[in-house]
């Protein structure tokens, strides 16, 4: 620990771990111990980098506001806020914060299914996955088919994403009731 004279008081400041493995480095520390101190150094930064992506992710959750419901399903006549209503949404909002959001997909086990994930990376390293389960939306209400695999495979993909950013952002949504739409940021 270091040391500050403060009116004839010594206040103890906390060294960080590169200033730790400086000192065991000109000390003649062995190998063994400097890979120790590496490893604490490692896992100080990737704690602060957790500290700061969740103080973010409250920033960013308070920031966003209501999204509005923009489109309308022919097939249930409900409404609903597409993709890129949403993204357009928040993505300047979480961008500004230091994140970034990237899906992609990976095989599921059951088959009919896909399963997307989002990892959401913080510009100080921190990286969370978030994933959903969805089952091939390739039928319509009544159980004909309504779409061709591929398809299927891409509405399913847009929903998952939608319904992802949804849940990690804790986004509300709502109706634009009175003709006026409703700021996306508070």
């Amino acid at each position: 620990m270091r040391g500050k004279t403060m009116e004839n008081e010594i206040v103890a400041q906390p060294q960080t771990p590169m200033e730790i493995i400086k000192q065991a480095i000109s000390s003649g520390a062995n190998l063994d111990n400097l890979e120790k101190l590496l490893t604490l150094q490692e896992r100080g930064e990737a704690n602060e980098a957790k500290k700061h992506y969740h103080s973010a992710m409250s920033q960013v959750q308070n920031k966003i506001g209501v999204v509005i419901k923009n489109k309308i399903n022919p097939q249930t006549k409900s409404r609903y806020a597409d993709l890129e209503s949403v993204i357009t949404s928040i993505m300047p909002i979480y961008s500004s914060l230091g994140f970034s959001v990237v899906f992609h997909e990976s095989e599921m086990a059951k088959p009919g299914y896909i399963r997307i994930i989002a990892d959401v990376t913080h510009q100080l390293g921190h990286r969370e996955s978030y994933h959903l389960d969805l089952p091939l939306d390739g039928v319509g209400l009544k159980g004909n088919a309504n779409m061709t695999p591929i398809q299927a495979v891409c509405s399913t993909t847009a929903y998952g994403r939608r319904y992802l950013l949804f849940m990690i952002f804790n986004i509300p949504t709502g109706d634009d009731k009175d003709g006026n739409r409703a700021t996306a940021t508070k």
